[in-house]
């Protein structure tokens, strides 16, 4: 496992290398990445294909980390009764 930090992120990268004549970057998780390299593929040339596409998997890591946190919940004030709490999106009624 290679890690490499990128404005303040740690980039965490699982290498596998194979067979193979270009090298691939697929998201896992969040700041996770999978890297399929040819066999002979050096970790500085690694290292330097992740800080060149730093800006793309930074976006999609915090895109990625939005989604799995969920929607929030929004409270209301309720005059002097507390706050409730709203989950639902817009429905229309039927009459």
């Amino acid at each position: 496992m290679l890690t490499i930090e990128l404005n303040n992120h740690s980039i965490n990268c699982h290498i596998e290398y194979g067979k193979r004549k270009k090298v691939s970057i697929t998201m896992d998780l969040p700041y996770m990445v999978t890297i399929k390299a040819p066999n002979g593929t050096s970790e500085d040339m690694i290292r330097q294909l992740v800080e060149q596409h730093g800006d793309v998997i930074l976006k999609k890591s915090a895109l990625m980390q939005q989604a799995l946190d969920g929607p929030q919940a929004k409270e209301y004030e309720d005059e002097g009764k507390g706050s409730s709490c709203f989950l639902a999106r817009n429905m229309h009624c039927m009459n």
